[in-house]
């Protein structure tokens, strides 16, 4: 094929006119072959070929024209030469490429690493690549860790490529932009020296200037996985619901809901609205607001003071405590009975009604409760008291109501409360309201003599229950 296109060539050139002009040597590009001839070679027949290959690589004819081949041309052997022909039809042969500039005499600049130019002080530096092999080598050292822009101008079509000193390649590029020069940026370490080669890329050439920037000249770029300058963090990617958004790092407030974390992790976010506004839908922690959390919801929640406690303030609901609401409010009300009902034993105002003599109101219940010790009565004595009061005996209703009664004790008595089995052995029962909530002491109840069918509180056991003979006296509670 490639001996076909050459001899279309040949023939061509033969049926131009004279024309008197310099020797011009033509590359043979894709023909893998340079062809020179000269326009006043008048022995050249304007019908015929001048010569055909021949086996040692060379042809010629009459009018002297004389070609080398390149590789796989006609059947001679490849031997680095190009085509020529001179006024008087002489062939000359313009030699191998050492003659050309590439790595002879009149290179420019070295064509191996070991050769480099060294342009450490300046950074900027001419060279010229005329043909194609011609390669120009420079070595550098960093000044402090950055980016570096390495970048050609000029009219040649370069192409570059960055090294370590051991060969390793950092980067390579033929274009910057303008489609023949190049442009190289990365990121180098302090005080390292660097090599760069600078060759021929495609057909433009002529010199150029190679130049080396940084590291200030050049601002960090986000997204190139190094921290640089002003930037917080950077990935290396492109995702913006990440720990890292735009080179800051992700925080609740930001506008932008973080992907990368689940449920009751840290910084784990269900929302982002972009604001720090507390009582909107979305918390500054970046979550779906709900009691108990300690941010008001605005239009939602009356109150919210960020705990699980019911009888303080703020309800579990988060509603403002009231009387009347059945919650008492610990250290505000004496009772609350889920009414602002007057006469029932709990006021209107939440405060215990009728205190008999001799007894105290019980603070801390949800109803109206009295601790009477003087006079001490029988079981049944304090269950009638009770009931001539409006009431019965107390039922105890948690270990909390446990803990408030109990405290009673240091005034030195034990305290009765409405659980006993006098109707039938073993089945205990509440004389009032009832209750599921059992404390019982160590062994009880056993019944001692066949004859303790009632309960108390026995402040040898701090509190804890005991079954007694009903009619022991002691100190009693009363509720309504």
């Amino acid at each position: 094929m490639k001996r076909s296109y050459l001899c279309a060539f040949l023939a061509l050139v033969a049926c131009q006119p004279t024309v008197s002009a310099p020797p011009l040597i033509l590359d043979g590009g894709l023909l893998g072959i340079d062809v020179g001839f000269n326009g006043s070679d008048a022995n050249i027949p304007g019908d015929a070929m001048d010569s055909a290959p021949t086996d040692g690589g060379r042809t010629h004819g009459d009018s002297g024209l004389e070609q080398r081949a390149d590789s796989g041309v006609g059947e001679g052997a490849n031997d680095g030469g190009v085509l020529s022909l001179d006024a008087s039809n002489v062939i000359q042969d313009s030699g191998s490429p050492q003659d050309v500039g590439v790595g002879g005499e009149d290179d420019d600049h070295g064509d191996r690493i070991e050769q480099a130019t060294d342009i450490d002080g300046e950074r900027e530096v001419t060279g010229q690549v005329e043909v194609a092999g011609d390669e120009d080598y420079f070595i550098f050292r960093s000044g402090a860790a950055g980016r570096y822009r390495i970048f050609t101008t000029g009219t040649s079509d370069t192409n570059c490529a960055l090294f370590r000193l051991d060969g390793q390649l950092l980067n390579e590029d033929d274009d910057s932009g303008n489609g023949f020069n190049c442009l190289m940026v990365e990121v180098l370490e302090a005080d390292q020296q660097y090599a760069v080669r600078v060759r021929l890329w495609r057909r433009e050439r002529g010199s150029y200037t190679l130049m080396v920037e940084g590291p200030a000249e050049t601002p960090p770029v986000c997204g190139d996985a190094q921290v640089e300058g002003e930037e917080e963090c950077d990935d290396g990617n492109n995702n913006d619901r990440d720990s890292c958004l735009n080179c800051r790092r992700a925080r609740c407030g930001d506008g932008v809901v973080r992907m990368d974390m689940r449920p009751g992790q840290p910084d784990y976010e269900f929302c982002d609205d972009g604001n720090d506004d507390a009582g909107d839908t979305c918390t500054t922690e970046c979550l779906i607001p709900r009691c108990g959390d300690g941010y008001l919801w605005r239009g939602v929640e009356e109150c919210d003071d960020g705990n699980e406690i019911d009888t303080d303030g703020c309800r579990l609901t988060c509603q403002v405590a009231r009387c009347g609401d059945g919650v008492l409010f610990a250290g505000v009300e004496e009772c609350d009975d889920g009414n602002q009902v007057g006469g029932d034993g709990c006021g209107v105002r939440c405060d215990a009604e009728d205190i008999p003599a001799d007894c105290e109101a019980v603070q801390g219940r949800n109803r109206a409760t009295i601790y009477c010790q003087t006079p001490r009565r029988t079981w049944a004595g304090a269950e009638a008291f009770c009931v001539a009061w409006g009431g019965h005996l107390l039922t105890v209703d948690n270990a909390a109501d446990q803990r408030r009664l109990a405290a009673y004790g240091w005034r030195g008595d034990e305290m009765w409360i409405g659980l006993n089995d006098r109707a039938d052995e073993g089945e205990f029962v509440w004389v009032g309201r009832n209750s599921a909530y059992r404390n019982w002491a160590r062994g009880e109840p056993n019944n001692s003599g066949d004859r303790e069918h009632c309960t108390h509180l026995w402040r040898q056991t701090w509190g804890a229950w005991n079954d007694a003979d009903c009619d022991q006296n002691h100190a009693y509670f009363c509720e309504r």
